[in-house]
């Protein structure tokens, strides 16, 4: 399966080839959560994140909710913003509003055909975003960043212990 940031760059496919390249050296292991409806996405990322991170999925927004109430903290949240019923923007804002510092770890995974609601949405959200297919060089970057960011916002401002997350 092919990964790329944007149109034109040039495309890597998720293999052991890449796995030195998951994450810049130094930087501590990370715990992801990978939502998206696409089973070969959430497969390809799986085999590549979990070379150097501990990987959990979820292929709905459901899903993805309740998956972070059983796992707790993690340090991203890579999240397809156009899924069936429960959205990437739905997601968004129930983590805005039971655990904002979850809701600033999430990176969306957009595949170019947006509704107007999502265009608007996410030229009002500051989160990083990836447009699929999407280069793994790019993808180790964003993780990179936010589990320093992660880490540093764990230390300034703990997650709550018994927080559930609730459906919009």
């Amino acid at each position: 399966m092919t990964l790329a940031a944007t149109p034109g760059e040039v495309h890597h496919t998720a293999d052991k080839r890449h796995s030195a390249r998951v994450l810049p050296h130094g930087t501590r292991r990370g715990r992801i959560l990978v939502v998206d409806d696409e089973p070969q996405m959430v497969s390809a990322l799986r085999r590549v994140l979990s070379l150097r991170h501990e990987v959990f999925t979820a292929t709905t927004g459901r899903d993805a909710l309740a998956r972070l109430n059983a796992v707790g903290e993690v340090d991203v949240i890579l999240c397809d913003l156009m899924m069936p019923e429960l959205t990437g923007m739905d997601v968004y804002r129930s983590l805005s509003q039971t655990t904002p510092v979850l809701a600033s770890r999430v990176v969306f995974l957009t595949g170019g055909a947006f509704t107007q609601s999502a265009r608007e949405f996410l030229s009002r959200v500051p989160n990083d975003r990836l447009q699929k297919p999407f280069d793994v060089e790019a993808l180790c970057e964003v993780i990179a960043k936010h589990i320093l960011y992660a880490r540093e916002s764990s230390e300034e401002f703990p997650m709550p212990s018994r927080s559930r997350l609730q459906e919009p």
